[in-house]
Parts: structure tokens; sequence; C-alpha cells
């Protein structure tokens, strides 16, 4: 597992959809080799009792025999077969699902995660890009060479040829993208579980996100 990187693309008043397809026109313009689909999903569980907090469970893309609990300053590994037994166990239920979902592509020592973040009712909210560099296991080490990329991947490129006839192409391709690194507020979990950088790690950034 290499170290990653998660960014939140400002849409400035886009269709997020445009601004995703633009944001893959630019990495496949760049020798991004599209790989498969990803998502992430965050399930919100409350309890009636108000005192107790709301539990975020994350199901990650490349994780399939577990999904993390985050409940500050805790984040808890566990299969997926314990989720149905919180409302047996404790009575908490799920209120409601984000999520975020996209395609993945290999560019070279990079894998970059490209897709839309949604909203409890489906709709589109904004777009995020992962990067992961593969061969530098702590993000400190390696920060300005996914900067970088990101960097790359947020300026415009020269419009494809169906924007003589679209303006609104024309503008997602001319427009050089404002981004926000995601980053754990460390001071509300345990030092053991912000190891850079972890599953546990993704776990948490991915919940910042979709909880906005």
């Amino acid at each position: 597992m290499g170290a990653k990187c998660v960014y939140d693309i400002s849409t400035e008043g886009k269709s997020p959809a445009m601004v995703e397809r633009e944001i893959i026109r630019r990495i496949e313009a760049h020798t991004g080799r599209r790989l498969t689909s990803w998502q992430v999903t965050v399930s919100f569980h409350t309890n009636p009792d108000k005192k107790r907090p709301t539990i975020e469970i994350v199901s990650l893309p490349d994780i399939k025999d577990r999904v993390f609990l985050i409940s500050p300053p805790l984040v808890t590994e566990a299969q997926p077969t314990l989720v149905p037994l919180l409302r047996r166990i404790s009575n908490y239920s799920p209120k409601y699902n984000r999520s975020a979902r996209g395609l993945q592509f290999d560019f070279v020592d990079f894998l970059v995660r490209v897709g839309m973040s949604f909203d409890r009712h489906g709709g589109a909210t904004g777009v995020v890009v992962q990067i992961e560099y593969r061969p530098c296991s702590y993000t400190a080490d390696c920060e300005r060479l996914i900067a970088e990329l990101m960097e790359r991947i947020a300026a415009p490129l020269v419009p494809p040829p169906q924007a003589n006839h679209d303006p609104g192409i024309s503008a997602a391709a001319t427009t050089s993208y404002n981004y926000t690194r995601v980053d754990v507020d460390a001071t509300k979990f345990n030092d053991k579980d912000l190891m850079p950088f972890s599953h546990r790690t993704e776990a948490l950034l991915f919940a910042k996100l979709l909880r906005a």
C-alpha cells in the first residue's frame, strides 16, 4: 500500500458530471490508463439515545473483508457482518449513506481515482481525486510528488474538438480548478489510529469529505 492524498475539487458552479469528465480527459491526456470503477460508502448510524454518538461506517474500494467504524476518538476495524449486529446489540440503525464513486487509472508509479461525491439522496455534490504513490509508504516522504501530479491534473488543457460547438465543454477545459487537500484533525483521534498511511487514515479522510 502506497502513500495517498485525497483532494476535493471545487466545481465553482459547474456541473459535477462535466468537471469529472474533464478531469478524466486530463488524466488520460497525461497517459493515465483506465482500469476499473471504485466506490467509497460512508453509512451514518444513530441511536435513539441522543447522548450516544453517531457511528460512521466506511467501506473502502480495495478492502472487501473489513469496514471501519468511526466514533471519535476511536477508529475500529471490523468484519462487514458486524454492521447488522449493531441494531440488535446496541440499538444503532442506519440513518443515511453518502458515497463517492468513479474510475481509477494506472499512472506509472501512481494510482489515481477520480469520481463524484453524492449526498444522501443520490445527488452529485462535487468531484474528488485520490492519488496514491505506490513506491512510498509515508505521505510525508512523497507529499510533494503527489501534489505536483494534482497540480498537473487541475491545470487547463487544450479544449477537445467538440468544444467548438459547446461553450460548456470549452469552459470546463480552460478552467484551472481549485482544490483542497482533505486532512484529518489529529487532535480528535488516538495516535495509533493515524499511522501514515493506513487504511484507517484513508477511512477518516473519506468520512470527513462525505460528512461535509
